[in-house]
Parts: C-alpha cells; sequence; structure tokens
C-alpha cells in the first residue's frame, strides 16, 4: 500500500499540488487559481490527479495547504476533505510571526547588513519573515 501525502499551495496566480509517495516527490500540478474557482471545479480536478496516478484516495494519509488566498482556502479544504482524507493541516499568513528588526541608526554599512539579513531568510525558503521597522 503507498503512502501519500498531498501538499497544495495557493498563491494568487496558481495553485500547485505536490503528491509525496512512499518518500519521494513524484507529481507537481500547476493550476490557475482563478478567483471564481469552485469546489466542484477544484474537486473535478482533484478527481483528474486522482486518475491520472492510478493511487486510491484511502491512501492518502495527510493534506497540507498553504495559502495566501483566503477565498480559496475553503474550497480547496472542503475538495480535499471530501475526495482525499479529512487530515488536514492549513498554513495561512496568520500561522506565521514575524521577525522584527529594529535599527535605530541606519548607515550605509547598516544597509549592507539589513540586506544580508533579508538574504538568509530568503535562503531558508520562509516568506513574510523579515519586517524592517525604522
Amino acid at each position: 500500500m503507498k503512502k501519500i501525502k498531498v501538499a497544495v499551495d495557493i498563491g494568487n496566480s496558481n495553485i500547485v499540488i505536490g503528491l509525496y509517495i512512499d518518500g519521494v516527490w513524484e507529481k507537481i500540478y500547476r493550476l490557475s487559481s482563478r478567483k471564481n474557482i469552485t469546489y466542484w471545479t477544484f474537486k473535478n480536478k482533484l478527481q483528474k490527479i486522482i486518475s491520472l496516478n492510478d493511487f486510491n484516495p484511502s491512501n492518502v494519509e495527510k493534506v497540507v495547504i498553504s495559502s495566501v488566498v483566503p477565498t480559496l482556502t475553503d474550497v480547496v479544504r472542503l475538495s480535499c476533505n471530501d475526495i482525499l482524507c479529512e487530515d488536514i493541516f492549513i498554513v495561512k499568513p496568520a500561522n506565521v510571526k514575524l521577525l522584527k528588526i529594529k535599527i535605530d541608526d541606519i548607515k550605509v554599512s547598516d544597509i549592507n547588513l539589513t540586506l544580508e539579513v533579508k538574504e538568509q531568510v530568503i535562503k531558508c525558503g520562509k516568506r513574510k519573515f523579515l519586517k524592517i521597522i525604522q
């Protein structure tokens, strides 16, 4: 029996669906994240992905949804819940704590330091973790 985890990233332009099967990222699908996507259209897309990969939805252990589009989060969650599994974890911007950096006396050398810190945060693959307070 294949163990499957599904990751869904809902962005402003695309919805990216990844299938993590037996410890390996097997497939990645990219769909348009039109604001008017409905429960039924997303559910049909999920069913198409299932048929293309010939897996049993009961093998899905967990679904993780990352979203910056609140209007689509529930549409995707409900579709995944109905087709894949009930164990769904949702990551939203509200779940993220910001790293606050206060710069009292900014000089040219300080700007370079700030840019280096920002680059390090980006290299960690994290979004919206850096907020500079002047």
